[in-house]
């Protein structure tokens, strides 16, 4: 709107540009030049430049940076509000990850733990062979030990039947009886 005020002074301006006698005289001595450089032309070309230059200012003044200036600040809030989401999320995914390296953390001392639980039982595992093979050797020599108490006493037994047997004959009929071992 301000502009539009100084459209009449900028014709006028633009008039009496045209009504110069001296560019139309030599406009006519320089028809072999250039036509947008012919002094005949300036006035008009002036003038249009003027009103061109007056009707683009107030376009862009008045609609197209208001616009602008509408999409700028739309983006700005719409990035303040995806960076607020982005931090958030952020926030989230740090979260999740403390509480992924907290799970790590627990299950490898849980392998650990079964590490040392797996190991110790090998060697329980290895203990209990060695035991059990010194109770098998032990087991046969008391087996050998006993058989031979055994065989022992069964000969024991026997000679002291044979001598139990002897003392009875004996009572009875006075005889005595030696058995040979």
């Amino acid at each position: 709107m301000r502009l539009l005020r100084y459209i009449p002074a900028l014709s006028v301006l633009a008039a009496g540009f045209m009504a110069m006698p001296s560019w139309a005289e030599e406009a006519e001595k320089a028809k072999a030049g250039l036509p947008q450089l012919d002094a005949q032309y300036f006035p008009g070309q002036i003038f249009w430049l003027a009103v061109t230059f007056a009707l683009l200012y107030t376009v862009m003044a008045w609609i197209v940076l208001p616009r602008v200036q509408q999409t700028q600040k739309k983006r700005q809030v719409l990035v303040a509000e995806e960076l607020a989401i982005a931090k958030s999320a952020n926030e989230e995914a740090k979260k999740m990850a403390a509480g992924c390296d907290a799970i790590l953390a627990d299950a490898r001392c849980k392998a650990i733990a079964l590490e040392d639980i797996s190991k110790t039982r090998q060697e329980a595992l290895k203990h209990q062979s060695e035991q059990q093979k010194v109770l098998t050797q032990q087991i046969l020599k008391a087996e050998v030990r006993i058989g031979n108490a055994r065989d022992a006493a069964l000969l024991n037994v026997q000679k002291m039947s044979v001598e139990i047997a002897n003392d009875i004959l004996e009572k009875i009929t006075t005889l005595k009886i030696r058995v040979k071992a």
